[in-house]
């Protein structure tokens, strides 16, 4: 954070303006962001491509690009060429959430402790989210079909579910309906989480689901809740067949 950190004691009472911008499925996922950042006292406005010039990044207090993996060379390069505070972050998963938050919080020179209290707000959802799917989600079995940032970070909130993630040997090997449908059977997987693959998705005998085809936010806190709530449903219909 050294280096981006930016004084903003002349203007205490001026409204704090955040550009987001990068990594969205959907403008649920924009909503949720936005309104993490409005806790924070922070007015975010979305900016689409085609939009990203150097006047307007040049108005707001700080530009935030969500990824779902940090990439330190767009940071640098987009902060040097526009010559505003810059941060890349990523609002996968509640831990990746309340990193996010401490980080925007020290660069915008925030209360550390109104930047605690919103986190400590939203890992209280968490733990609700825990125990209204916790316990028919516990020691289910999931298998990832998703690259290996986002596989790490899901593989930490399904930990956090009480649901098991199988990591087999040779794990790329796994792509197909007839070598997933060996790895079911081979480790009693109920379900399998992948991003986009309509051969999966219109295949009756593989219980998947899909995060890209859900119209609502995984991110944040309450996307955390989201997602139990799409998973616990997607077992019970499974069950059903």
């Amino acid at each position: 954070m050294e280096g981006l950190k930016v004084d903003f004691s002349s203007k205490k009472k001026l409204q704090l303006m955040a550009n987001l911008f990068g990594d969205f499925r959907n403008q649920e996922e924009i909503y949720t962001v936005q309104e993490l950042l409005l806790e924070l006292g922070i007015t975010a406005n979305y900016l689409p491509p085609e939009r990203m010039n150097s006047t307007v990044l040049q108005r707001a207090n700080i530009n935030i690009y969500h990824l779902l993996a940090s990439e330190v060379t767009i940071q640098k390069r987009i902060q040097n060429r526009y010559d505003r505070p810059f941060l890349t972050v990523s609002f996968l998963g509640p831990s990746e959430t309340a990193g996010a938050l401490r980080d925007i919080g020290t660069v915008m020179g925030l209360s550390s402790s109104k930047t605690e209290q919103v986190i400590r707000r939203g890992l209280a959802s968490v733990t609700d989210g825990i125990n209204l799917y916790g316990a028919e989600l516990y020691r289910k079995k999931a298998y990832l079909l998703l690259d290996d940032y986002r596989r790490e970070i899901a593989g930490r909130i399904l930990d956090d579910l009480g649901m098991t993630v199988i990591n087999p040997p040779h794990n790329k090997q796994y792509r197909t309906p007839e070598s997933l449908q060996k790895l079911i059977k081979k480790y009693g997987i109920h379900l399998i989480i992948g991003d986009h693959d309509q051969i999966l998705q219109d295949n009756s005998e593989i219980p998947y689901f899909s995060l890209s085809e859900a119209d609502q936010s995984f991110l944040g806190f309450r996307g955390f809740t989201n997602l139990a709530r799409c998973i616990s449903q997607v077992l019970k219909e499974k069950s059903l067949h």
